[in-house]
């Protein structure tokens, strides 16, 4: 699902022989290190056909990029392009939200592509304010990353989350 979400979300934005490298295998390797971590949380969103959604979240470490304000972090919010629209993104942020407020965390931001428009108007639409940008290097490319911010996290949490 990752690599799926990847190649259709940033096409045209991350190099394509970055995209075409990226690997099923790999990415289920990765995933199943950071939820043994156990350093944050990772919820599903999943119907009778399998997950077609997820999204992660943990309190920030205090080097990360300053904006010191903020104090947890969204670190990814995946939908399947067959259902994006459905809310399913608004009860993950939701259920990422409710998981840091449950352990004291007032704030969020996440970092998303400056090129991803549809992903800012998304996050926008929630509240996220803009409040930083920043470039790097991927896969020998220049790109740069646009953070949204949340406050008071009390905006985002939403009564019926996806299961974790």
């Amino acid at each position: 699902m990752h690599v799926d979400t990847w190649r259709a979300a940033y096409g045209g934005i991350v190099p394509e022989a970055h995209l075409d490298g990226l690997s099923y295998e790999e990415s289920e390797r990765l995933w199943r290190e950071v939820i043994e971590a156990g350093e944050g949380c990772v919820f599903v969103a999943e119907n009778d056909r399998g997950v077609y959604g997820f999204a992660s979240g943990r309190p920030r470490e205090r080097s990360s990029r300053d904006l010191a304000e903020y104090e947890g972090e969204l670190m990814t919010l995946y939908v399947l392009p067959s259902h994006q629209g459905t809310g399913a993104g608004k009860l993950l942020v939701g259920a990422v939200a409710r998981y840091l407020a449950g352990r004291g965390v007032p704030s969020m931001l996440l970092w998303v592509f400056a090129e991803n428009r549809s992903a800012r108007r998304f996050y926008e639409s929630l509240g996220g304010t803009l409040v930083a940008e920043d470039g790097f290097e991927l896969a020998g490319a220049w790109l740069y990353g646009v953070a949204y911010g949340w406050g008071d996290l009390d905006v985002l949490l939403v009564a019926d989350g996806p299961s974790s």
